[in-house]
């Protein structure tokens, strides 16, 4: 009698666990990740004790060096403003992606580049595949601009313990010129 419970629990632990590996290859046809500024981010700042940490259910991870940006309270909603660039962000990466779209929500009065980082062969090697913003929308002062990115083993990166895509933000000159970066959203679609 009990080696036929002991039998049925073995079979069910073993339909369960090829039930979890048949889901760890599983990728949705497209994955929205979206990270937008948060009192959150805020408090992080004002304790001085900046880490790096997921925002919106463990998607993005927040953007860095925190020397470079603050946020700021508008009203009913934050912004991150960027003094100094270049600015990165990274996206944890769901199996199986060929291309990346990210969508930037910004104001700037300078041209403002997105960048895909090559995988690091050395500590310090930093090589980009830069786009310059395609902006397709301008509302109440916000423009929407965007690059795709095709995703290739030459572009995976490590952070932490998530393989994933490392992006930058460029503005050649926006410290030295005194302008900033507002930023509303940042949107990556992973294909």
């Amino acid at each position: 009698m009990f080696y036929r419970f002991y039998r049925l629990f073995f079979c069910l632990i073993i339909i369960g666990f090829l039930i979890w590996l048949i889901c760890q290859n599983f990728s949705p046809s497209s994955k929205a990740v979206v990270w937008q500024p948060s009192g959150e981010d805020k408090q992080v700042i004002e304790t001085t004790n900046f880490t790096s940490h997921f925002i919106q259910k463990k998607h993005i991870l927040g953007l860095y060096p925190s020397s470079r940006w603050t946020i700021l309270n508008e009203g009913d909603s934050y912004l991150a403003e960027v003094w100094m660039e270049p600015i990165y962000f990274f996206v944890p990466l769901i199996k199986d992606s060929k291309k990346a779209k990210v969508i930037l929500t910004y104001q700037s009065n300078l041209p403002v580049s997105l960048g895909l980082m090559h995988k690091k062969l050395f500590p310090l090697d930093w090589r980009f595949k830069l786009e310059s913003l395609k902006d397709e929308d301008e509302k109440n002062g916000w423009k929407t601009g965007s690059a795709d990115f095709f995703i290739s083993q030459d572009f995976i990166n490590k952070k932490d313990r998530f393989k994933g895509l490392e992006f930058i933000i460029s503005c050649p000159n926006l410290y030295q010129q005194g302008e900033y970066i507002k930023i509303k959203e940042i949107q990556v679609i992973l294909e």
